[in-house]
């Protein structure tokens, strides 16, 4: 009976960078994506019967920027094809005017693309690429910021000893990098430490992040944080501790209307109160999650959360049978049935 505890960082954006083109690789890309320029061209521009002015470099920075903005809004709605179709625009117009810190931003957002379909080797390779070319420029903040970026992936392959180095090595640039990133760091650091076990080390950086969050203000990111303390607490069995941070994750996650978190944080609340054996406390905070995700996939129908829906069913079904009877039961066994079709056919 456990939090879900799998994610290492707690923004859901893609704000960092990519690597250094080869020419032919560069080449190649291009023509995989020209009919894609074509489409997106026309239907941002119109038809026109005029020569096209060439563009230059202050255009082509532009339209990669712009490219990027529309990756990031496909990236936070899982519709991840589309995602990267546009990512790979930006590289591409990055590249073509060798912007190099534009061509390090690229890159990671397809690093985290791949990641997030599960193509860890593609996600590695962008990774590693925007890595060499922010030491060459011997930026500190792409550096720092695509070292997080290897952690996290890291993490989610179970290589825990190579992610803590690499967010170690991150925390090298800590003077040199925003604090809100040092919290990031932070925050994801104490979730390999709480994977190995070591829940003091873990609470420790919780609370650093935590601390710096406070400060800055950024609600969604303390939400986090304490969602990941609340868990903390109740793996040591203080309910009472577990229950408090809980709360105080929704708070903040309702100040800032995410969704999302919110959703985990009445999960989070029922599971603590199902280890308290506050059974119809649990039932009606795992109802609650449940109306939250279902409402984000009619919102986002390619938004992925079966996982986290499968999960849920699983504490839903057996409480149901209990309180609300066999009929309701059958309703949320039917719901499990759609969830795992439906992921299914999404690999």
């Amino acid at each position: 009976m456990k939090f879900n505890n799998n994610d290492t960082t707690n923004k859901p954006a893609v704000t960092t960078a990519c690597f250094e083109i080869k020419i032919k690789s560069f080449m190649k890309k291009c023509l995989n994506i020209i009919v894609f320029v074509i489409v997106c061209t026309v239907m941002m521009h119109g038809c026109s019967s005029a020569p096209e002015k060439k563009e230059g470099e202050v255009e082509k920075k532009n339209r990669a920027a712009e490219y990027a903005r529309y990756g990031n809004d496909y990236y936070n709605q899982g519709i991840y094809d589309r995602s990267l179709d546009f990512f790979n625009l930006s590289l591409a117009y990055n590249g073509a005017v060798f912007n190099e810190k534009g061509m390090i931003s690229s890159y990671n957002s397809i690093g985290k693309v791949y990641s997030a379909i599960g193509d860890m080797e593609s996600a590695e390779e962008n990774f590693s690429n925007a890595l060499e070319i922010a030491r060459r420029l011997g930026t500190a903040d792409l550096i720092a910021q695509t070292l997080n970026n290897l952690g996290e992936l890291y993490f989610r392959t179970r290589q825990f000893n190579e992610s803590l180095a690499h967010f170690e090595e991150a925390l090298t640039y800590k003077n040199k990098i925003p604090r809100s990133e040092i919290a990031v760091i932070y925050h994801n650091m104490g979730t390999v430490y709480k994977r190995l076990d070591d829940f003091d080390t873990a609470f420790s950086y919780f609370k650093k992040a935590l601390t710096i969050n406070t400060e800055k203000k950024l609600y969604e990111e303390a939400a986090s944080n304490q969602y990941m303390i609340a868990s903390l607490h109740l793996e040591k069995g203080d309910i009472k501790k577990a229950l408090d941070s809980a709360e105080k994750a929704l708070s903040l996650d309702k100040k800032v209307e995410n969704s999302l978190g919110i959703a985990k944080d009445y999960y989070a609340l029922g599971i603590i109160n199902l280890r308290a054996e506050n059974e119809e406390e649990a039932y009606r905070f795992f109802k609650q999650s449940l109306f939250i995700y279902q409402s984000l996939k009619v919102i986002y129908p390619n938004f992925t959360i079966e996982r986290e829906l499968q999960t849920l069913l699983e504490y839903l079904i057996p409480l149901s049978e209990k309180i609300d009877g066999s009929e309701k039961a059958d309703e949320y066994r039917e719901l499990q049935k759609e969830s795992v079709l439906q992921k299914e056919s999404a690999q």
